[in-house]
């Protein structure tokens, strides 16, 4: 929660940076299911941050009339299209199952949706985020560096 509510000012008002992510203990300790976890919080917190779409095209009132006090929504078109849009947020790190299912399931945690992640994450090859030319040149420029020291 504390997190939540550090995050969602932040994401809310266009900050750049976000600092402790990961970090739990007062910043003392590193946790990599941590970052896991707070990159669902930001996304939850952007997904705020982009607000509702309230154009022509969402606007839902005759779907009301239409549906009325007791019906339900799952046949109208609108309803089908607006569930695959992206104005819902879909967990990229919990399994939206029902209740049921997920004490089936052995009722686990946020935490250990992280762990699975960052296991699979620590057992896949590092992807570098700069290409190859770059790399090779960088290390170029610190080969020159270190002979002229």
């Amino acid at each position: 929660m504390e997190k939540t509510l550090t995050t969602l000012p932040l994401t809310l008002t266009g900050a750049d940076i976000i600092q402790g992510i990961g970090l739990i203990e007062g910043s003392m300790t590193l946790s990599l299911e941590q970052m896991i976890v707070d990159e669902e919080i930001y996304n939850h917190c952007m997904r705020m941050h982009q607000g509702i779409d309230v154009c022509q095209e969402k606007d839902y009132f005759q779907d009301i009339k239409e549906v009325a006090q007791g019906g339900h929504f799952l046949k109208q078109k609108s309803t089908r299209k607006a569930f695959r849009s992206q104005e819902f947020y879909n967990s990229k790190l919990i399994p939206g199952d029902s209740y049921d299912s997920w004490a089936e399931a052995g009722s686990k945690d946020i935490y250990h949706y992280a762990h699975e992640k960052v296991e699979k994450i620590l057992s896949e090859e590092p992807i570098s985020p700069v290409d190859s030319n770059t790399e090779k040149l960088v290390r170029e420029i610190i080969e020159e560096a270190g002979a002229k020291l």
